[in-house]
C-alpha cells in the first residue's frame, strides 16, 4: 500500500480524461516521467477526476503511477477540480506538479499557478532531477532553435505542463497496480464555469503534423509539385496530414510548418507512409518514433528503407496512382467528399 503521505516527496501528474478514459496525452507523460525519475524511486502520482476506483485507473500502474488520487469532480471541469486541488494539497503541497500540454491540462496547472501566485513552465520538452534533489526542466524558444533549462532549488515547488508527442506510450511495469484513493467530498459542487460543448476533430490537412495518426511524405524523388499534388489526394483519401523534407520545403512543394525532421516538426504518428524520401538523417530524426513506417523508393539500399516496417522497391509516383485507383474503385473517400458537398 502505498500512503498518501508520499505526498510530500511525489511528482504529481494531472490526468486529462477523455470520453470516460485517461487520454493518450496523459500516458505519454506517465511513462516519460517514470522513464525519467520513477527509476529514481521517487513516487509518482496521478490525481483524476471520478468517485470510483476503478480497473482502468488501478492499470496506470504498468505506465508508472504508484498511487491515483479520485476528486469527485466530472472530468472536464478544470476550474472546478484546481480549487478541489489547491484545497486538498494545501497542507502537503508536492514538489513537482504537472500536466500534459494540451488546452486542458494548461488551463489547470497554469490557472492552479496563478491562484497560488507561484512561476509556472509552458509545454516543457523535458524533466528531470538533478544534484542534490533539484529539479530542472527545459524549453524550446526562438522557432524551437535554442533550448533553455531552468534549475529549480529545492524546496521550490515545480508546476509546469509537458509538451506531447515526443515519447511513445509504454507499459513499463507489466503487472504492477496503483493504489487508488478517492478524496473525500468536501460539500457541496459548484458549477463549472467553462462548458465544454463538444470536441471537433482536427482536419488532417490543416492539423499539426505532431497530432497527426497517420501522415504521407514526399521527398525529393517525387520530383515535382504536381506529384505532390498526388501525394495531397491520396493523403485526402486516407484522412492523413501531409509532410515532406527539407528538399520538398526548399523547393516549395510543401510549406514550412509541413516539413519533418531535426529543423521541421518531430512526429509520431501510427502510420506513416514515405514516398521518394532517401532517409537523410536530418529528417529521420523527425519520424523515428513513428509506429508503423511503409517506405516506397527505386534505392532499395536508401537508408529509408532499411528503417521501415515494409519496403517497396517502386517508382513513388506509380504507386501513389495505384493506391488512388484502388482507393477510388473500392469508395474510399466518397463520405468525405459528399460531406464537404453538404
Amino acid at each position: 500500500m502505498v500512503s498518501v503521505g508520499v505526498l510530500s516527496e511525489a511528482f504529481c501528474l494531472v490526468l486529462e480524461q477523455e470520453a470516460g478514459s485517461v487520454s493518450e496525452a496523459s500516458l505519454e507523460v506517465i511513462t516519460e516521467l517514470y522513464g525519467r525519475v520513477g527509476r529514481q524511486g521517487r513516487p509518482l502520482v496521478g490525481i483524476g477526476c471520478g468517485e470510483q476506483p476503478t480497473a482502468e485507473f488501478a492499470l496506470l500502474g504498468e505506465y508508472g503511477l504508484d498511487l491515483v488520487l479520485l476528486f469527485p469532480v466530472p472530468a472536464g471541469w478544470a476550474t472546478v477540480l484546481r480549487r478541489r486541488m489547491k484545497t486538498y494539497l494545501d497542507r502537503q503541497w508536492p514538489p513537482v506538479l504537472v500536466a500534459p500540454a494540451t488546452l486542458w491540462g494548461e488551463e489547470v496547472v497554469l490557472g492552479l499557478a496563478s491562484e497560488l501566485d507561484v512561476p509556472a513552465f509552458s509545454n516543457c520538452m523535458q524533466l528531470e532531477t538533478v544534484e542534490n534533489g533539484a529539479v530542472r526542466v527545459e524549453r524550446l524558444f526562438y522557432e524551437e532553435k535554442i533550448a533553455v533549462r531552468y534549475t529549480l532549488a529545492p524546496g521550490s515547488p515545480l508546476l509546469a505542463t509537458l509538451a506531447v508527442g515526443l515519447t511513445n506510450v509504454r507499459r513499463r511495469r507489466p503487472g504492477h497496480r496503483a493504489e487508488v484513493v478517492c478524496v473525500p467530498d468536501t460539500g457541496r459542487l459548484p458549477a463549472d464555469p467553462v462548458t465544454v460543448l463538444g470536441r471537433i476533430k482536427a482536419d488532417p490537412r490543416t492539423m499539426d503534423l505532431e497530432e497527426a495518426d497517420v501522415i504521407v511524405c514526399g521527398g525529393r524523388g517525387l520530383g515535382s509539385a504536381e506529384n505532390f499534388a498526388l501525394l495531397a489526394k491520396l493523403a485526402d483519401m486516407l484522412g492523413a496530414a501531409v509532410g515532406g523534407t527539407r528538399v520538398a520545403r526548399d523547393n516549395g512543394w510543401i510549406t514550412a510548418e509541413r516539413q519533418i525532421g531535426q529543423t521541421g516538426k518531430v512526429v509520431k504518428p501510427e502510420l506513416l507512409l514515405s514516398f521518394g524520401v532517401s532517409g537523410a538523417t536530418q529528417h529521420t530524426i523527425g519520424l523515428r518514433d513513428s509506429r508503423r513506417i511503409v517506405a516506397v523508393n527505386k534505392d532499395k539500399n536508401a537508408p529509408m528503407m532499411k528503417l521501415a516496417d515494409v519496403a517497396i522497391v517502386a517508382d513513388a509516383r506509380e504507386v501513389i496512382v495505384e493506391l488512388i485507383r484502388r482507393l477510388e474503385a473500392a469508395g474510399a473517400g466518397l463520405g468525405r467528399r459528399a460531406a464537404r458537398q453538404n
